[in-house]
């Protein structure tokens, strides 16, 4: 008798699950299909579905404020902490010492501004290797 029962609650079982299975099947063929042609209607008006795409063309270095930027950012890590202390609390700092520390990231602050007579900045040139 448990024996029986047992069989039966292992087939229901085993039934449910190749049901769930074949019905996993369907739902991703039809979501595939509506995928692809929700895709073939967005290309058709010229919108972008491949990953490469959706990143800026490569911009010549010379025209790229993302460079002169990085080195800015580079050499302003590199000065003493107790400069860029006292120009992060600028508004309570000694005139003379935000004078002094200023005067200290001149190259910083050139490097900034010629950053931003640039034409355009693509921080993500160059590309991360998986993503191109």
């Amino acid at each position: 008798m448990m024996r029986k029962w047992l069989k039966r609650v292992a087939w229901a079982i085993g039934s449910l699950l190749v049901v769930l299975v074949l019905a996993g099947l369907v739902i991703n063929y039809l979501g595939h299909r509506m995928l692809e042609r929700e895709l073939v209607a967005w290309r058709a008006i010229g919108g972008k579905t491949e990953l490469a795409d959706l990143f800026p063309a490569d911009i010549p270095d010379d025209q790229n404020a993302a460079v002169l930027y990085r080195q800015a950012l580079k050499l302003a890590q590199s000065l003493p902490d107790e400069q860029r202390e006292i120009i992060s609390s600028w508004r309570t700092a000694d005139p003379q010492a935000l004078a002094d520390a200023v005067a200290a990231h001149s190259e910083v602050l050139r490097l900034i501004h010629e950053g931003a007579k640039r034409p355009d900045c693509n921080w993500w040139q160059p590309r991360p290797a998986d993503m191109t």
